[in-house]
């Protein structure tokens, strides 16, 4: 049976924080060692770390996890009933953060915490659901993050030392064709603009951008706590989101207000209609632009991933258990790797 090999970020947690807790460990004079399970030849250990005393007697087994669905996930796991659930330090902080908006709400509505949440807070408690090993933090998940893109891009690119880019597809009289007729469709389409974008569809239009706002920020925490956005694509993506509530609230106030007076009902001094349109138009081309931004923005997360499944595709399981030892190697070998 093969040695079990895990994807390439819990590789790099498990890497970077077996390296870290041994030179703590070696540094104190303590004689235990903590051992990564899928570098040991134990294909059917179902622990990720485990300490080891000096008699090979083992101490404490550890299943480390990212991503916040799937940190609380371990906790419900029976697999794993025996061994402590280590996370990174800034996502068990975000599920501690989580647990505490629970208890505020169950005390609000004066009922009880709910068993989930109970279950999750006795874990935290008792030291179950951690981010340390032997009384020593591990590293947080922007480390692992950082670390572990800068190790697969050098992977990636030494298997890929030549990849080809794309050549374009049009001719430069093609293009000029292209840009010919766009600026030939302009004035209509921003005629066409002028004529709809009147105070009611400029409301609905902003209800629809606060709506999408919302959600997208929401999703967005919920995507980076489960692993699924970079800390970059992460920020750009709730700025669109923060721009599109804020867009939203001003082109419905703003619309509410051109009604209102338009019904005789003079709530603020109306603009003049030229300006109503133009504001009209604003909000319509921007809410449009900010589609395409975040439109973008999950465009360049998809070919990030996209390179990423690519590169483990072509590593076949022995060439990864390899990469995996020369990294631990080369991480013990680098007295930069920091302790803390």
């Amino acid at each position: 049976m093969p040695t079990r090999i895990p994807c390439f970020p819990v590789i790099e947690f498990e890497a970077r924080t077996a390296v870290r807790i041994n030179r703590i460990l070696q540094n104190t004079g303590r004689e235990e060692r903590l051992i990564v399970t899928a570098l040991e030849n134990r294909p059917n250990d179902v622990s990720d770390l485990a300490l080891i005393a000096k008699d090979n007697r083992i101490l404490e087994q550890y299943q480390l996890k990212t991503g916040g669905k799937t940190i609380k996930n371990a906790v419900f796991d029976p697999k794993y009933a025996e061994m402590k659930i280590v996370a990174p330090p800034d996502q068990l902080q975000e599920i501690k953060s989580e647990l505490q908006k629970a208890k505020n709400k169950a005390m609000a509505r004066d009922k009880p915490l709910s068993p989930y949440w109970r279950k999750l807070e006795q874990a935290i408690h008792e030291g179950r659901l951690t981010d340390s090993i032997a009384g020593h933090t591990v590293p947080s998940y922007k480390e692992v993050e950082a670390s572990g893109k800068a190790y697969l891009r050098g992977a990636y690119e030494a298997l890929l030392p030549e990849t080809p880019t794309l050549p374009s597809t049009a001719s430069p009289t093609q293009k000029k064709a292209a840009l010919k007729r766009t600026l030939r469709i302009l004035p209509k389409t921003l005629g066409s603009i002028m004529k709809y974008a009147g105070p009611p569809i400029v409301i609905v239009g902003g209800g629809v951008d606060i709506a999408y706002g919302i959600h997208g920020w929401n999703e967005s925490d919920r995507r980076l706590s489960a692993g699924e956005l970079d800390g970059d694509i992460y920020y750009g993506k709730k700025t669109v989101a923060v721009t599109q509530i804020g867009l939203g609230t001003t082109a419905v106030v703003g619309g509410t207000v051109v009604v209102l007076n338009s019904a005789g009902i003079a709530l603020f001094l109306a603009p003049e209609p030229v300006i109503t349109k133009i504001a009209g138009i604003t909000v319509i081309v921007t809410s449009v632009g900010l589609v395409v931004v975040d439109y973008a923005l999950e465009s360049i997360q998809g070919k990030r991933i996209e390179s990423r499944q690519k590169l483990l595709q072509q590593i076949d399981e022995k060439t990864r258990q390899r990469l995996v030892i020369e990294q631990l190697q080369d991480m013990a070998k680098n007295p930069g790797v920091p302790l803390s």
